[in-house]
């Protein structure tokens, strides 16, 4: 269990390369998943219209959060992929789901506009700690 020391210890001794690696993996897929891959019936579920020029600012953000994701996760690094895969399930449903569902409850956003955006989250945790032990 991690102490307000450990985590500032794990901060200071945070492996950078492995957590700016994990993000540059998960914005490529981003990239596929919210594009050519799912991109238009997720706008479609989303209610908004399909584009393929995002607005330089929006990568930048994304970009952002995507890497505080990827400091958050480097404290759950796995080097094999079955505990990347029990760490992708575990933490995606068990947390990502309930956080993402209250779109659902109070933004009346459609379950199918949830379930593309909860995979790819479920897919984010598994690439991201499996990533990062990789390199680690």
């Amino acid at each position: 269990m991690f102490t307000f020391d450990g985590f500032f210890d794990h901060l200071g001794s945070l492996d950078w390369p492995a957590v700016i690696v994990s993000t540059l993996v998960l914005m490529v897929v981003g990239t596929v998943w919210y594009g050519p891959l799912f991109g238009k019936p997720w706008a479609r579920a989303h209610g908004i219209p399909f584009s393929t020029k995002p607005e330089p600012i929006k990568i930048i953000k994304t970009a952002a959060y995507m890497f505080l994701f990827s400091v958050g996760v480097s404290f759950f690094v796995f080097d094999d992929i079955e505990h990347a895969l029990v760490a992708g399930l575990l933490f995606g449903f068990l947390f990502i789901a309930m956080a993402l569902y209250s779109g659902v409850v109070w933004a009346k956003k459609s379950a199918r506009a949830y379930t593309f955006d909860l995979l790819f989250w479920i897919v984010a945790v598994i690439l991201a700690t499996y990533v990062q032990g990789l390199l680690a």
